[in-house]
């Protein structure tokens, strides 16, 4: 008795394929988070912190500040997503902060993670690249 397995060899190609993938997808979220997280600093030094004079109500000033956040990487097959923002115990507060140019802060401003991330995302790719760059290396090696 004998049988023959035609495409073993080509399964085993696109196994390998997609376990390759699969890491440089990882490799790719790893990079999308380090900018994420880049930006999230980067806001935090813009974040407006209430308290007087411009906000003597304010019971806990730095809250909105202390809710920004990066969650780690999304990952459904090949693409990836990060979330940013802020929100939490601030979330009534949030958005209303960070749209309103004509608000005075005594610390931070209005667009608080709108600016870094116009600031930071377009060279923030190389992140994404090193990452993945990083990945092939270390695969190769």
């Amino acid at each position: 008795m004998s049988f023959d397995l035609s495409g073993v060899v080509e399964m085993k190609r696109r196994f390998q394929a997609m376990k390759d993938a699969d890491k440089l997808t990882q490799a790719a979220g790893r990079g999308l988070f380090g900018l994420a997280n880049r930006i999230v600093t980067a806001a935090k030094l813009e974040t407006p912190v209430g308290g007087p004079p411009y906000s003597p109500n304010d019971k806990a000033p730095g809250t909105l500040r202390a809710s920004e956040y990066a969650a780690a990487p999304l990952i459904e097959g090949t693409r990836v997503s990060v979330t940013l923002g802020a929100g939490g115990a601030a979330s009534d507060y949030a958005q209303v902060q960070h749209e309103h140019g004509e608000f005075r802060h005594h610390v931070g401003k209005s667009h608080f993670i709108k600016d870094p991330f116009d600031q930071l995302a377009p060279t923030g790719l190389a992140d994404v690249r090193d990452a993945v760059a990083q990945h092939l290396k270390e695969a190769s090696a």
